[in-house]
């Protein structure tokens, strides 16, 4: 196996291992906030119970799908399986959507039939202990996400990180109620969740669609791709740079000009340079490169002169 096999490796790894101490860590926060939500009746701490029942499952489709992603290239998936990443996305963002609809409608009714909310003391406490765990998932995942990059996990993070803020929403709503202010705290605290649980599943589903769709690397990243590339005295010109995020790993075609008089072997050891210098950068990246004699550049992948020239 060699070095970057390996590599590989390790980041599969870390995504797998992120995914399990998710899974444990969310399932507790699940029964933490259904004693809590039992004993109060607070429509905010079901607000958080449901997004915690929705981490819980996600974060299951998320570990899932990172298995799959990981499998190598087979004769059906030349690429590999990273695509997943992007459906499970795109799948966690409209159970996220669905959940925090549900939350709202409940928010509606409990706004038509207030309900007085009890053992305030213990349930705020256990909403304190579900705050510190979901500070312990973030930063298990955060490490993860530098080792491995991994949308699902990144997608899993974003929802994580709203659930302190929403942690602190409920605490806050608690506290209001525990000494006897207005019921309609607790409800404002419930449809703060429900918006941020919107917007966290519309940012999760962007990014689900642009890895389906292969949206281009950002163009500050492509910039620096770009620089690499001119960098190498033999390169006369590039173009038909094309470079999307895959699962875990980043594809990054694109075309050099060089010498016309220069030998197979030489033009050889040019791409060899340039894949080694673009490895520093995404070490875990499939590399393809097309040497063209300079000033001749058309064939038939060439079809849009604005975005291939």
């Amino acid at each position: 196996m060699g070095h970057k096999d390996n590599m590989t490796e390790v980041r599969t790894k870390s995504a797998k291992r992120a995914g399990v101490i998710t899974i444990i860590l969310a399932l507790c926060l699940v029964g933490v906030k259904a004693v809590a939500w039992a004993m109060s009746g607070s429509v905010s701490v079901l607000a958080s119970l449901s997004d915690s029942v929705m981490d819980a499952v996600v974060s299951g489709m998320n570990w899932l799908a990172v298995r799959y992603s990981s499998k190598p290239a087979d004769e059906d998936h030349r690429y590999g399986h990273g695509k997943i990443e992007g459906l499970a996305a795109l799948a966690q963002a409209l159970l996220l959507a669905g959940v925090s609809i549900f939350v709202g409608i409940e928010a509606i009714h409990r706004w038509q039939e207030p309900q007085a909310l009890t053992d305030m003391v213990l349930v705020t406490g256990m909403m304190i202990v579900s705050l510190i765990g979901s500070a312990i998932i973030i930063m298990v995942q955060k490490k993860s996400i530098a080792e491995s990059g991994s949308l699902a996990i990144e997608a899993d993070h974003a929802h994580y990180s709203a659930d302190v803020v929403q942690h602190a929403l409920v605490i806050a709503a608690l506290c209001i109620a525990y000494f006897d202010g207005p019921l309609w705290v607790d409800l404002l605290a419930a449809v703060i969740i429900t918006l941020w649980m919107l917007m966290s599943a519309y940012g999760i589903a962007r990014k689900g669609i642009d890895m389906i769709l292969d949206r281009e690397l950002p163009m500050v990243e492509r910039k620096a791709l770009l620089e690499v590339i001119k960098a190498h005295p033999q390169v006369l010109g590039v173009h038909d740079l094309r470079a999307i995020k895959s699962g875990m790993k980043e594809l990054i075609f694109f075309d050099i000009e060089a010498a016309p008089e220069m030998s197979l072997h030489d033009a050889h050891a040019i791409t060899r340079d340039l894949e080694n210098a673009i490895l520093k950068i995404y070490p875990y990246a499939e590399i393809m490169i097309h040497v063209d004699p300079h000033g001749e550049i058309e064939d038939s992948r060439h079809t849009v002169a604005s975005i291939h020239h």
